[in-house]
């Protein structure tokens, strides 16, 4: 049985996180062997869903799954969101394509349950080359709890951009609204001819 790891504030909000993966099985952190789904077990996911759904008040999944550099979500990742939906999974932050994803909100038929899905953040921060490797995004969300009921009061997609000199310690991240002409005049990404420094705004749908 795998182990479920969980985050709580002062007790009062349990957010209960779980990694599915292709292949991966297991891996070591901190001394620590980890247990990670796969989506060759349909049946198992749901079971740890509903396992983590009577430790926690929210649940979120992080697959890693699409297709990389493709920016709209695929049928196998359409497949997998009804299921998460369906075993009313909170929210979905989805993570392998590299690039970014649409960010979408499903709502359960059967009792409205709402369910936010970020198919994919892009890259957080990269040592890739090209221009649309160099943005990423984070999740922002506003959680809410009443009573015994938990649920997303809002949610955003904060954009950043990877900003890289000359060496894997000059990399580093900014969120794109902090990210200046200046900075990007430095960015090494500049030397591929394509690329010119510009402003790049990205809303929800």
């Amino acid at each position: 049985m795998p182990k479920i790891f969980m985050y709580t504030k002062n007790r009062a909000l349990r957010l209960l996180f779980l990694t599915i993966h292709t292949e991966l099985t297991e891996l070591q952190f901190l001394h620590q062997h980890l247990t990670v789904d796969t989506f060759d077990d349909e049946a198992k996911v749901r079971d740890d869903i509903r396992r983590a759904h009577k430790l926690a008040d929210m649940v979120i999944v992080c697959p890693h799954w699409g297709t990389e550099y493709v920016y709209e979500s695929t049928s196998y990742q359409d497949q997998w969101t009804n299921v998460f939906l369906e075993e009313g999974v909170d929210v979905v932050l989805g993570t392998h394509p590299h690039v970014i994803e649409p960010v979408k909100e499903f709502t359960r038929e059967s009792d409205g349950h709402k369910m936010v899905v970020y198919y994919s953040l892009g890259n957080f921060v990269s040592n890739q080359d090209e221009i649309p490797r160099m943005i990423g995004g984070m999740a922002k969300l506003t959680l809410y709890k009443k009573g015994d009921n938990a649920s997303i009061k809002s949610y955003e997609f904060e954009p950043v951009v990877t900003h890289k000199r000359y060496g894997y310690k000059e990399i580093t991240t900014y969120k794109l609204s902090d990210y200046t002409p200046e900075l990007a005049s430095q960015n090494k990404i500049l030397s591929d001819p394509t690329c010119s420094v510009s402003y790049t705004h990205l809303t929800l749908p």
